[in-house]
């Protein structure tokens, strides 16, 4: 069960503090310059490439694809029970390497994006306590955004299931500049019409400035992970921070005669890379596919911007 206000009742609640916060926004404006309201809008881009090792370029279309999940979260530094519910995301990666990843949409703080409540707003009419997330966008029990003890079920009962749909993605930087192609590729032609979705993310954000420090409901619970770790947490790291959306954000209409049997779909973007919040973060790219009736994420793939993601 929830046990969390809901997004609107937060806002109010908050609100005075957020104004405090903002005021210091300027002495840290390096920090993270780029969380405006065109972080829907790709940028110019181009060139000069590293690999994955072993990897040169993306192969043939494969005679099978992994299925792997994308579980989308809701978090906020100022939820205090939003440490605990991505602890349990991690859990569940770290029982499953290089097969369920994430996004992570901050609510009400200074990684907050107006792409949070717009997929909020685009998913549900509803106001889903924060924090919550989906997995694959799933129906559970007639809502798609669920709690985070939830999570570990679906991810089960779907990440055994073949995929008749795959992702590859090649990128390059140069400078700040990055070139990302994304290839969608499909062993049978699906029932209907699919989108392609590409996010950025910042993955390891982790900064000891008060703008990123994390309240911690668990910091008085003897046995959690947060036990003792202060409340709020400073330098608490978040884990691939919803930077900006290179596709729309609710995705692009892959051409059905580019999704028969053996097709391979191939979109190019470019854009150029904010600063990070600190040097050992890292830009991660997200590109998955929906199916335009169901709404539900069919593949997903991830990468490191500046590299070669091969199919599985």
């Amino acid at each position: 069960m929830f046990k969390h206000a809901s997004i609107i009742v937060k806002r109010n609640i908050i609100q005075t503090n957020m104004k405090k916060l903002f005021l210091l926004a300027s002495m840290s404006a390096a920090l993270f310059t780029s969380c405006t309201k065109d972080d829907t809008a790709p940028m110019a881009s181009s060139s000069s490439s590293k690999v994955i090792p072993g990897i040169t370029a993306v192969s043939p279309i494969p005679s099978s694809f992994l299925k792997k999940i994308l579980v989308e979260e809701y978090i906020g530094g100022s939820y205090g029970a939003t440490p605990d519910a991505s602890n349990d995301l991690r859990l569940i990666q770290k029982a499953n390497p290089d097969r369920v990843y994430s996004v992570g949409y901050h609510v009400d703080d200074y990684m907050e994006t107006s792409l949070s409540t717009y997929m909020i707003q685009s998913l549900t009419s509803a106001n889903p306590p924060i924090p919550c997330g989906s997995v694959d966008r799933k129906q559970i029990n007639g809502n798609i955004f669920t709690d985070s003890k939830s999570f570990g079920a679906v991810v089960m009962s779907t990440i055994t299931k073949p995929s008749d749909a795959g992702l590859a993605i090649e990128s390059t930087m140069n400078g700040l500049n990055a070139t990302i192609q994304v290839h969608a590729g499909f062993l049978k032609t699906p029932a209907n019409t699919m989108r392609l979705h590409v996010f950025i993310v910042e993955d390891k954000v982790a900064s000891r400035h008060q703008l990123f420090e994390q309240v911690n409901n668990f910091n008085n619970t003897a046995g959690s992970p947060f036990f003792n770790a202060g409340n709020p947490i400073r330098g608490y790291q978040h884990n691939n921070v919803m930077r900006r959306a290179l596709s729309d954000p609710m995705g692009e209409v892959i051409p059905p005669t580019l999704t028969t049997a053996g097709s391979v779909f191939t979109k190019n973007y470019g854009f150029d890379t904010p600063k990070k919040i600190i040097g050992s973060s890292k830009y991660v790219i997200i590109a998955f596919m929906t199916d335009d009736l169901t709404k539900q994420i069919v593949n997903v793939q991830q990468a490191e911007v500046g590299t070669i993601k091969d199919w599985n």
